[in-house]
């Protein structure tokens, strides 16, 4: 139980298909360094055990091929990250690299939410290799830690000219619905409005309530778990944290605009005193509506291109609380898309190696007694969290 409830406090928080850009951009990827990215995929499977996670939450070792048979006949993979996660990184360039080399370009998107839908033809120009790094980097509003943990991903999309879709809602209007909720949106001009679709009928599921209200919780002190003899470690039940960039002189600044930052404040604090400095999230109810409108505004995103390109299959690359146990993104997707889609749920979580190699030692197909996840996952991928983080910061977002 000691180990389940570190663990427990690590874990995650907090233009809808790229339009077709007329590129002068010659194709700049080849058969030889495609093999070559995939190839690279032998080496770093030490950095990480791949999981299947059953209907009870209990995980299986499974071979990184079952993980790729998986994503490869599905319609969406959403891959549930630890932001500053540098393994969780490897996975998804990894993984984007082994389904681009068994799909057509024109039948695989990468889509992120760290960008924002009102960047979208930013992105695209820089895609189509009319503009610069630091240009994407100002004018797309990129992450801090982009260069290191996204560019290598959004880069190999540009290389093999897959479109990458940038999902997320702007971080302006997530701040608004914070401030004065749902209906403040109604107030934005139609081209606005268009970015977020159809957001009236977004509302938070029972399930995902009782998640959040679990996650706005303030902490079990650890002590209270000093006694036990439980050993299984949790990968689920995200609880909040603070977390900030590093900084070359020692201070701290605004973490980046994700999910799992905007919408949490100071853990010791509680309910009443909950307050994100970065978008101004103050009321607990307006939080939740703040969750929802990232969860529906990717959701739409991913619908969107599937709605104009019915054969893709789109990976999306996600905080884990917004899809883990199929709540969140999941639902609102459902919601969204006339037909049934194929969804895979991979949540890519840190945890001490001690639990890493548990896993890593039992025999494939087997279930661990050392590991669970939250039901509705299909499958959890455990990295080293002692690896070097792109943030200081007292809890992984």
């Amino acid at each position: 139980r000691m180990l389940r409830t570190a663990l427990r406090a690590l874990s995650t928080t907090c233009m809808a298909a790229a339009p077709v850009v007329a590129c002068s951009l010659s194709a700049q990827a080849s058969d030889a360094s495609l093999s070559k990215g995939v190839t690279g995929m032998a080496s770093q499977q030490k950095n990480f055990v791949v999981g299947k996670v059953g209907a009870d939450g209990t995980v299986a070792r499974v071979s990184w091929e079952s993980l790729l048979a998986a994503c490869s006949q599905a319609n969406v993979v959403l891959v549930g990250e630890v932001h500053d996660d540098p393994g969780a990184h490897e996975l998804e360039l990894a993984l984007v690299q082994e389904l681009a080399a068994r799909r057509a370009a024109s039948d695989l998107a990468l889509s992120l939410e760290m960008f924002e839908r009102d960047v979208q033809a930013v992105l695209d120009e820089y895609l189509c290799g009319t503009i610069r790094t630091q240009d994407l980097l100002q004018d797309a509003r990129a992450w801090p830690n982009f260069a290191n943990d996204y560019q290598p991903l959004v880069d190999f999309a540009k290389n093999q000219r897959l479109p990458v879709i940038a999902a997320n809602a702007p971080r302006r209007y997530v701040g608004l619905v914070g401030r004065r909720g749902l209906s403040a949106l109604d107030a934005l001009s139609p081209a606005m409005r268009a970015l977020l679709g159809d957001y009236s009928k977004a509302t938070a599921s029972p399930g995902l309530r009782a998640k959040f209200l679990s996650w706005m919780s303030p902490p079990t002190p650890p002590e209270s778990s000093q006694n036990s003899s439980d050993s299984t470690a949790s990968v689920s039940s995200p609880t909040p944290a603070t977390v900030t960039p590093a900084s070359t002189d020692g201070s701290t600044s605004p973490s980046p605009p994700s999910s799992s930052e905007a919408v949490k404040g100071d853990a010791g604090e509680g309910h009443k005193e909950t307050v994100c400095p970065y978008v101004g999230l103050s009321r607990l109810d307006n939080m939740l509506a703040a969750q929802v409108l990232w969860d529906h505004t990717m959701a739409h995103s991913i619908a969107e291109s599937l709605r104009l390109h019915p054969k893709r299959l789109v990976v999306h690359v996600t905080g884990a609380f917004h899809c883990e146990g199929r709540l969140g993104i999941p639902e609102q997707l459902a919601r969204l898309h006339a037909r049934p889609l194929r969804v895979v749920v991979v949540v890519v979580r840190p945890v001490p190696p001690s639990v890493l190699d548990s896993l890593d030692s039992d025999r494939s197909g087997e279930e661990s007694e050392h590991v669970l996840a939250e039901p509705g996952t299909d499958f959890v991928v455990l990295t080293d969290e002692t690896r070097q983080r792109s943030f200081l910061s007292t809890h992984p977002v």
